[in-house]
C-alpha cells in the first residue's frame, strides 16, 4: 500500500482554482471581446477623417508656400539692392581704414627704430665691458694656472719626499722585526740552557745518590779497606766530573748574560728609533694633510678658474646673439622702409579710389531718384497686392479655425480611446492578479491533498495492522489467508486507481467537499490506538478504494480546469500583446503634437498668430521701402 500511494502522489497532476476565478476569467474574456468589436470601426472612421483632413492641410499649405516664395522674392530683390549700397559704403570705410592702418605702422615702424637705436648702443656699452672683463678674467686665469703648476709640482716633491720616507719605514719595520724575532730565539735558548742546567743537577744528585748505595753494598761485602779505597776514588772522579760541568756551565750561562745585555741594549736603541720614525711618520702626515689641503683649495680655484671660462663664453654667446639680433633689426629697418614706400603708393591709389567712389555715389543718387518714381509706380501695385494678402489671410484664419476644432475632437477622441486602453489595461492586471491568486490557491491545494493522501495511506497501514493483528488474535489459519487476500487488495486497489485516474475524468465539483466530510469522518470513526479494537469499527477496504477513486477524478478534473486556464492565459496575453501593437502603430501613424493637450493647441495658436503679425509687419516695410 505505501508503494502504491507513493506512485499515485508521484503520477497525480497539479490541482486547479475554484469556479468564481473561472466565472471571472469568462467576464474578462468578454470585455475584452467587446472592447476589439468597438475598436476597430472606431479606427477606421479616425483614420478616414485623419486622411482627409491632411490632404485639406497639403493643399492649404502648398497656398501658403506659394505666397512666402512671392514674398522671398521680394525680399531677395529688396536686399540685392541694400547689399550693393551697402558694399560701396564699406569699401569706403575699408579703404580710409587701411589708411589709418598704415599711419600707424609707420609710427610704430619710427617708433621701433628709435629704441633698436637705443638698443644698439647699449649693446655697444655692454660689448665694450663684457671685453674688459674678458681680458681681466683671461690675466687672473693665466696666474691661477701658473699657482696651479708650482703647487702641483711642490705636490709632486712632497709625494715623493713620503714614498721614501713610507720604503725607510718599511724598512726600518722590517729590521725590528728580525731583532725582535732574534731576541726572542736567544731567550728561548736561555730557557733551554736552564732547563738542560737543572737536568744535569738532577742527573748528579741522581748519580750521588746510585754512587752512595753502591759505596754502601761495597761497603757491607768489603767491609774494611776496599770499601774505603773505592769511596776515595768515586769522590774524586765524582768531583772531577761535577767540578768540570759545572766549569762548562758558568761559562755558557756568562756567555749567554752578555748575549741578553747585547740584545737588550739593541732593543733599547731599536726602540729609540721606532719612537723617532713614528715620530717623524706623524710630521709627514701633518705635512701630507697641509699639502691636501692646499691641493684642495687649489682645486676650488681652478673650479672658479673654469666657471669664470664657462661665464666669459656665455657672456661671448650673448654678445654674438646680440650683434645677430641688432642685424635682424637692420634688415627689419629695411622691410619697414620698403612698406612705408608702399603704404604711400597705396595712400595714393586709395586717395584715387575715393575720387571714384565719390564719383559712383553722385551716379547712385541719381539712380535712386530713378527709383523712388518707379516706386511710387510700384506703391499701388503693392496695395493690391496687400489687400489680397488680407483676403487670404482672413481666409487662412477661417481654415485654421476649423483645424483646430477638428483637431480638439480627434483630441477628445484621442482621450477617450486613451481612458478605454486604461481600463483595459486594468482589466488585464487584474485578471493577471486573478491568476496569480489562483496559481497560489492550486499550490495550496496540491499541499493539502498531498497531506491527505498521506494521511489516507497511514489509515490504510494502520487498518490493515489491525485487522491483521485482530485476526491473528481470532484464529491463524484466517490470517494467513487474509495476508494472501490483503497482498491480492493491494495489488487490486494499485491497478484500479491506475485505471480510473486514465479513464474517469469528469466528476462534479461537489465530490472534493464530499470526500474532504467524508475523509473526515473517517479519521472520526478510526481509532489510532486502541487495546479493545472490534471487526465492526475498521473499514471496508472497498469504501477506501472508493475514495481513493473519488480523489483521483477530483485531481484529474482540476488538472483539466488547470491546464484549460493556462491555455486561456497564454491566449489573452497573445491578444494584449497585438493590441499594444495596435496601439504603437497608431500612435506612431500620428502626427506630433496630435495626441497634445489643449494647452499645447493653445500655445501653438498664440505663436503661429504672432508670426502672421510678424509677417504681415514684414509685407508693409517691404512695400513702404518699395513705394
Amino acid at each position: 500500500m505505501e508503494e502504491g500511494s507513493t506512485q499515485d502522489s508521484e503520477e497525480l497532476p497539479h490541482p486547479v482554482s475554484s469556479d468564481d476565478a473561472h466565472q471571472d476569467e469568462n467576464d474578462a474574456e468578454a470585455e475584452l471581446e467587446e472592447v476589439n468589436i468597438c475598436e476597430s470601426p472606431l479606427e477606421r472612421d479616425w483614420e478616414a477623417e485623419i486622411s482627409a483632413l491632411k490632404e485639406e492641410l497639403e493643399e492649404k499649405v502648398v497656398l501658403v508656400k506659394g505666397y512666402d516664395s512671392e514674398i522671398s522674392d521680394l525680399r531677395k530683390k529688396f536686399q540685392m539692392a541694400k547689399r550693393d549700397k551697402e558694399s560701396m559704403v564699406v569699401k569706403y570705410a575699408m579703404g580710409e581704414k587701411d589708411v589709418i592702418k598704415i599711419r600707424k605702422a609707420k609710427e610704430d615702424a619710427d617708433k621701433k627704430i628709435k629704441t633698436l637705436s637705443k638698443e644698439k648702443e647699449d649693446l655697444s656699452n655692454k660689448i665694450k665691458s663684457v671685453s674688459s672683463e674678458r681680458t681681466r678674467l683671461q690675466q687672473l686665469c693665466d696666474s691661477r694656472q701658473q699657482d696651479l703648476v708650482v703647487s702641483k709640482k711642490d705636490a709632486e716633491c712632497w709625494m715623493e719626499e713620503f714614498k721614501c720616507q713610507e720604503a725607510k719605514a718599511s724598512l726600518s719595520a722590517s729590521r725590528l722585526k728580525a731583532e725582535v724575532d732574534a731576541h726572542r730565539e736567544t731567550r728561548e735558548q736561555l730557557d733551554i740552557t736552564v732547563k738542560h742546567l737543572a737536568e744535569t743537577r738532577g742527573e748528579i744528585d741522581g748519580t750521588r745518590k746510585e754512587y752512595q748505595e753502591f759505596i754502601q753494598r761495597l761497603r757491607n761485602e768489603e767491609k774494611q779497606k776496599k770499601a774505603a779505597e773505592q769511596t776515595k776514588q768515586v769522590k774524586l772522579l765524582i768531583d772531577e766530573a761535577a767540578a768540570s760541568e759545572l766549569v762548562k756551565l758558568k761559562e755558557k750561562y756568562k756567555t749567554a748574560l752578555s748575549e741578553n745585555e747585547i740584545l737588550n741594549s739593541k732593543i733599547v736603541s731599536m726602540e729609540c728609533n721606532q719612537i723617532e720614525m713614528n715620530a717623524t711618520m706623524d710630521q709627514l702626515k701633518e705635512t701630507v694633510n697641509s699639502q691636501k689641503s692646499q691641493i684642495d683649495d687649489l682645486i676650488s680655484q681652478v673650479a672658479e678658474n673654469e666657471d669664470l671660462k664657462t661665464r666669459f663664453n656665455l657672456e661671448l654667446d650673448k654678445s654674438s646673439s646680440k650683434t645677430k639680433e641688432f642685424e635682424e633689426l637692420i634688415d627689419e629697418m629695411k622691410g619697414v622702409k620698403e612698406d612705408m614706400i608702399s603704404c604711400r603708393k597705396k595712400e595714393s591709389e586709395l586717395l584715387s579710389f575715393t575720387e571714384k567712389l565719390t564719383e559712383t555715389n553722385v551716379n547712385l543718387q541719381s539712380e535712386f531718384d530713378l527709383l523712388k518714381a518707379s516706386s511710387s509706380v510700384s506703391e499701388a501695385e503693392n496695395s493690391k497686392l496687400v489687400q489680397s494678402i488680407s483676403s487670404l489671410e482672413k481666409e487662412f484664419s477661417i481654415i485654421q479655425t476649423a483645424l483646430n476644432e477638428e483637431k480638439r475632437t480627434h483630441r477628445e477622441d484621442s482621450e477617450v480611446l486613451a481612458k478605454k486602453l486604461a481600463e483595459k489595461s486594468k482589466v488585464v492586471d487584474t485578471s493577471s492578479q486573478k491568476i496569480i491568486d489562483l496559481e497560489n490557491e492550486i499550490s495550496v491545494l496540491k499541499r493539502k491533498n498531498a497531506a491527505k493522501l498521506k494521511e489516507l495511506t497511514r489509515e490504510l497501514l494502520s487498518c490493515s495492522k489491525k485487522r491483521s493483528d485482530a485476526l491473528n488474535g481470532s484464529s491463524p489459519v484466517i490470517s494467513s489467508s487474509r495476508t494472501s487476500s490483503s497482498s491480492s487488495l493491494n495489488k487490486l486497489t494499485y491497478d484500479e486507481t491506475n485505471n480510473y485516474s486514465s479513464k474517469n475524468l469528469c466528476v462534479p465539483e461537489n465530490g472534493l467537499e464530499a470526500q474532504r466530510k467524508h475523509s473526515n469522518s473517517s479519521q472520526h470513526n478510526v481509532p489510532v490506538n486502541g487495546p479493545d479494537f472490534s471487526l465492526a469499527q475498521v473499514p471496508d477496504s472497498q469504501v477506501l478504494i472508493e475514495k481513493i477513486v473519488k480523489l483521483q477524478r477530483n485531481l484529474a478534473r482540476k488538472v483539466e480546469k488547470q491546464e484549460f486556464m493556462e491555455e486561456h492565459i497564454e491566449t489573452l496575453q497573445k491578444e494584449v500583446k497585438k493590441k499594444n501593437k495596435v496601439i504603437q502603430s497608431y500612435v506612431l501613424k500620428q502626427e506630433p503634437g496630435a495626441l497634445a493637450s489643449s494647452v499645447m493647441d493653445d500655445n501653438k495658436v498664440v505663436i503661429y498668430d504672432d508670426d502672421l503679425l510678424s509677417l504681415s509687419k514684414k509685407k508693409t516695410c517691404i512695400i513702404f521701402v518699395l513705394a
